[in-house]
């Protein structure tokens, strides 16, 4: 082989390993889609992905999606559903699925299947994910869960007074 192609390589791998061509980062995610009107607007359709070089991906194909987010870590997250109340809007037997930086995906469910997802964040430095959910009967729910693991660290209810609730769920439940 030619000094110039062991020089070539050489290069490429230096390059490579001082990171200036690491791979491009998820920076936003948005929905290609359609907006649904009833009590509100919402919008649902597939997961568009964008990179921290400009390009974009799709990431889903069914049309069922909402509410996408885009954590500091590169974590990318949406809502999925399989019913929609067309008067409420309201996304039933829902679910969050996340991508992880590593190509994992993660499904994590709202407290119960008929509950309604209301609103979901990553939290903790982007090592849990948090989903408040309720029912048709204004129960709450908000429940985190570990990213990596999938599972459930702690749930409260909107029952339980706002003085007698961890911490953490300050601000996901109303104080009533």
């Amino acid at each position: 082989m030619s000094s110039m192609f062991h020089f070539q390589v050489i290069v490429a791998a230096l390059l490579s390993c001082s990171g200036l061509f690491a791979a491009p980062q998820p920076v936003s995610a948005f929905i290609e889609g359609k907006t649904l009107a009833g009590e509100g607007s919402i919008t649902v359709g597939n997961v568009r992905v964008r990179f921290s070089d400009g390009h974009t991906e799709r990431w889903t194909k069914l049309g069922q999606c909402h509410d996408p987010k885009v954590s500091a870590a590169g974590h990318v997250g949406w809502c999925r559903y399989q019913e929609i109340d067309p008067v409420r809007l309201a996304l039933r037997k829902a679910s969050v699925r996340v991508r992880l930086p590593d190509g994992t995906l993660r499904d994590f469910d709202a407290a119960f299947e008929r509950f309604i997802i209301e609103k979901w964040c990553f939290a903790d430095h982007d090592s849990t994910l948090v989903i408040v959910s309720s029912n048709e009967h204004s129960l709450m729910w908000a429940v985190k869960f570990d990213l990596r693991s999938g599972e459930v660290v702690e749930a409260v209810s909107s029952r339980e007074k706002p003085g007698d609730r961890p911490a953490w769920s300050k601000g996901y439940l109303p104080e009533w």
